[in-house]
């Protein structure tokens, strides 16, 4: 009765201290290790078939598809409700632990107690990526309270006939859902053995060695998870940075933190930063094994009989900590060695140690005093658990107890990053990298952000560094493509967006960037298929995606001479982003050869806008020199074509000034000057462009009109042939001698270049006319002959 009363005591205080918890959002990596999206998504088969790329824990994933499945409306507050159950649970658990091995209900309700309500247990009760520590934990600590059933029945085995494999065998199903929940559960075994030596022997005839054999098979049961875990790990570039003779250092700081945050609960937070790295770059990280060496150095010296007691508490409290101190690399080691979840299962030794020490006898102030200790842990708890309530509060927490902390800056450098603002999420970065200059993906963001700021080599090289701690990371692959495309390195970016697409196959990024390549080469054909994959693999949500994808595929089309495609392409991309100054220039020349010069103009228009709105009042044009040459001229003679001869001065004189020997600008220039009736300017630029460039016709065309207008035909008639000579098929020049030869009666001769003119253009209604007119007058002329 006295252990109910006491187990139901220790469950509601482990429920009232982290009871406001329920309310609590999702925070930190939540969205991602238990997104509702991506665990409706996993099937039975893929949550428990071992991949050897990821911690191998499917209970924990199953529990958290199950809660996500039937609480789709709340799923955070379901799952943090789990927690705090399987956290009381463990806490009633370690209490039945206690009570078997220290023979006195209240000593092992405070040590209970005081697992329950320590500081250090926020973090995993009230953070819901860490339910795994709390529902592994729990299974655990079943499993202990379990075998140790077993041990006291098997001592017992001579008095009374019950079986004790009973208790084992259920202790066993305890153990291995305990690692299918958390494979550190490993060190229960451990834990096992310590508690088993503990327990009062009360006849002569038992022993105290215990048997290894049970645990001894817990251990064959525990491999398999353990290896996928350790295979799991992606620590090369980690490994590299932190020498074997530094490892022991990293391990002694790691026990010495946790004993300092065990003893003293302040200062408790998400996050340290305390990684290898950052370590080994001050002094104090070589000599903060110190203080566990004291305390061995005290138990070694201890002669009094509480010595065992605490000796046992140590070791439980050391190997609990085992599996992350750092002697063995470990993911999250680059961004801290250390972190509160990884202390859950070793706190069941301080608790040992309190339950002992309250029960003491002529020791009562100190019993007190662990009494008293007990309760401000659980104050100090209350306390703590609303800074896990939403981000903004526990990145708040987080920088007040580390400002340099990583993971604080890295969540801040991804909500800058979302948000557009990659200048300040590149500050948040650099903080990261100076604590964790492993993780490839802080290294990629960076390089975005350089990128995105004009400076190609410094993003090449960090996104050198990505690939470096990461060979297998397709999006820092795929950002070098970008910069080597962007320095005209093509063989460089063929062969990185090939390695991001063999990465990342369906990623409709790495598959448009290999298309953008082959388009950007010339090699049009080569293009197309995979711009088309792009665009089937790009979600109907990701507008922006889908514009550049339609883009390009509507430039490949035109590069393979299918305007009628690459018009729909172009305009597809441009209903969805009006902004693509690439898609409306090739627009703008589809339809400026349509001759339907009104939406060329627009077109054309809407490019230069663009390229004049990003360069301000004085800077150069976004735009390439050749490509705004191209873009003004096309723009000048629609200009022309429309008879807004203002403006298409201003055009064509734009385009000479930045390429004086354009001889078709001079050309059209003279046009422009022609219908201004300034045939003295238009003559000079007619003779420029024919000495840049002797083959062109329009010239000698225009030369011709200058002198019929005045008056000069011989001069006229000659040009007009020279305009026919280098262009048979020149419309205007055929009928400008068939007006001519019509005038002096020599119909034979205009009827010749009216239909030399039709044969240019067979639709023309001009030409048809002027030949039906000729002809009429030559079958008029044969009958008066």
């Amino acid at each position: 009765m006295q252990k109910l009363l006491f187990s139901i005591l220790l469950a509601l205080a482990s429920a009232g201290v982290f009871w406001q918890s329920r309310g609590n959002s999702f925070v930190w990596d939540d969205s991602r290790t238990v997104s509702v999206d991506v665990l409706a998504a996993r099937t039975w088969g893929d949550i428990w078939k071992p991949d050897f790329e990821s911690v191998y824990a499917p209970l924990t994933t199953s529990v958290q598809k199950v809660v996500v499945t039937y609480f789709p409306g709340q799923p955070a507050r379901a799952l943090h409700t789990l927690s705090l159950v399987s956290h009381a649970v463990a806490a009633v658990a370690l209490f039945l632990i206690l009570q078997i091995v220290l023979q006195s209900p209240a000593a092992a309700f405070f040590g209970a107690a005081f697992f329950a309500v320590h500081p250090l247990q926020v973090e995993p009760v009230v953070y819901a990526s860490a339910f795994g520590f709390t529902f592994g934990g729990m299974l655990g600590l079943l499993a202990i309270w379990r075998y140790m059933s077993y041990a006291v029945a098997r001592d017992r085995q001579g008095r009374n006939r019950a079986n004790p494999m009973t208790h084992y065998y259920m202790a066993t199903v305890f153990f291995v859902l305990a690692i299918l929940a958390l494979p550190t559960a490993a060190i229960i075994p451990v834990f096992a053995l310590i508690f088993d030596q503990l327990i009062p022997r009360r006849s002569s005839i038992v022993t105290s060695r215990p048997q290894l054999w049970p645990a001894a098979t817990w251990v064959v049961l525990a491999l398999p998870s353990v290896l996928i875990a350790v295979l799991a790990q992606n620590t090369a570039a980690l490994s590299e940075q932190t020498p074997l003779w530094v490892r022991p250092f990293v391990a002694a700081d790691s026990v010495s933190f946790y004993l300092s945050k065990m003893l003293v609960p302040i200062a408790i937070g998400p996050d340290y930063g305390r990684s290898p790295t950052f370590l080994m770059a001050r002094w104090w990280g070589y000599v903060t094994w110190i203080l566990p060496a004291m305390l061995v150095m005290v138990l070694l010296y201890w002669r009094e009989r509480p010595r065992t007691w605490y000796a046992a508490a140590t070791l439980l409290f050391f190997a609990g900590l085992l599996p992350f101190t750092g002697l063995l690399m470990f993911d999250g080691q680059g961004f801290s060695t250390v972190a509160s979840r990884y202390a859950y299962l070793a706190m069941v030794g301080p608790a040992l140690a309190i339950g002992y020490t309250v029960c003491m006898p002529k020791k009562t102030w100190l019993a007190a005093a662990c009494v008293l200790f007990v309760g401000a842990c659980g104050w100090l708890t209350y306390s703590s658990v609303p800074e896990w309530r939403n981000e903004s509060a526990l990145w708040d927490r987080a920088v007040m107890v580390n400002p340099g902390s990583p993971v604080a800056n890295k969540a801040l450098g991804d909500q800058a990053r979302r948000a557009g603002d990659w200048g300040k999420a590149k500050l948040h970065y650099d903080k990261v990298l100076a604590v964790n200059p492993t993780g490839a993906d802080i290294y990629f963001f960076v390089a975005e952000a350089e990128r995105r700021d004009g400076n190609v080599k410094r993003a090449a090289e960090l996104y050198r560094k990505a690939i470096l701690n990461d060979q297998r990371f397709g999006p820092a692959h795929n950002g070098l493509g970008l910069v080597s495309l962007e320095t005209k390195d093509y063989d460089l970016a063929m062969a990185e967006f090939k390695l991001a697409h063999n990465l990342m196959p369906e990623s409709e990024e790495a598959v448009r960037n290999l298309g953008m390549l082959h388009v950007r080469k010339g090699a049009h054909h080569e293009a197309i298929p995979h711009l088309q994959r792009a665009i089937e693999l790009t979600s109907e949500k990701d507008k922006n995606g889908l514009a550049k994808s339609h883009a390009l595929l509507g430039l490949a089309f035109a590069g393979t001479n299918e305007a009628e495609k690459a018009q729909f392409e172009l305009e597809t991309s441009l209903a969805l982003n009006a902004t693509n100054m690439e898609a409306h220039h090739v627009l703008g020349n589809i339809y400026f050869a349509k001759k339907e010069m009104a939406k060329a103009l627009n077109h054309f228009r809407q490019v230069l806008t663009q390229a004049e709105a990003s360069a301000g009042e004085s800077g150069p044009l976004s735009l390439e020199a050749g490509t705004e040459v191209d873009l003004r001229y096309s723009y000048g003679v629609a200009l022309l074509a429309q008879k807004d001869y203002a403006r298409s001065l201003e055009q064509l004189q734009k385009v000479l000034t930045i390429r004086p020997e354009f001889a078709e600008a001079h050309n059209s220039l003279g046009v422009v000057n022609f219908n201004l009736r300034r045939f003295d300017v238009a003559t000079a630029a007619f003779e420029k462009a024919l000495a840049l460039n002797p083959k062109l016709a329009d010239p000698h065309y225009y030369v011709g009109d200058i002198a019929r207008w005045q008056g000069k035909d011989d001069i006229a008639i000659g040009s007009y042939y020279r305009a026919i000579k280098i262009d048979p098929r020149h419309v205007d020049a055929h009928n400008r001698l068939g007006n001519h030869f019509m005038k002096k009666q020599n119909i034979r001769a205009a009827v010749h270049h009216f239909r030399e003119a039709l044969k240019a253009t067979p639709d023309d209604q001009r030409a048809q006319y002027n030949l039906k007119r000729a002809e009429a007058a030559l079958s008029g002329a044969d009958l008066k002959g």
